[in-house]
């Protein structure tokens, strides 16, 4: 992953936190709602999915990806979500 390449060089660790938006009518949502819904209107259903779901399998393949892009770097990695 481009970011963990750049920054790796810099840093000891590397902090990875999964979004936590539990209430679908906090004003945090409904702001990325509507952004969403008019940048992405094909893709909104999957994502909001995704958002709302921490067993997505959007997460499952990002921290694999993470971990196998970790691997080739020389810092630590921590992952929570």
């Amino acid at each position: 992953m481009p970011i963990l390449e750049k920054v790796a060089p810099f840093v000891d660790k590397i902090w990875v936190y999964g979004l936590s938006i539990l209430d679908a009518s906090g004003v945090n949502w409904k702001n990325i709602d509507l952004l969403l819904k008019q940048e992405y209107p094909t893709d909104y259903p999957e994502i909001r999915n995704a958002i709302f779901d921490k067993t997505h399998d959007y997460w499952t393949d990002l921290k694999a990806k993470l971990i196998d892009a970790h691997s080739r770097e020389d810092c630590v990695l921590s992952v929570h979500w």
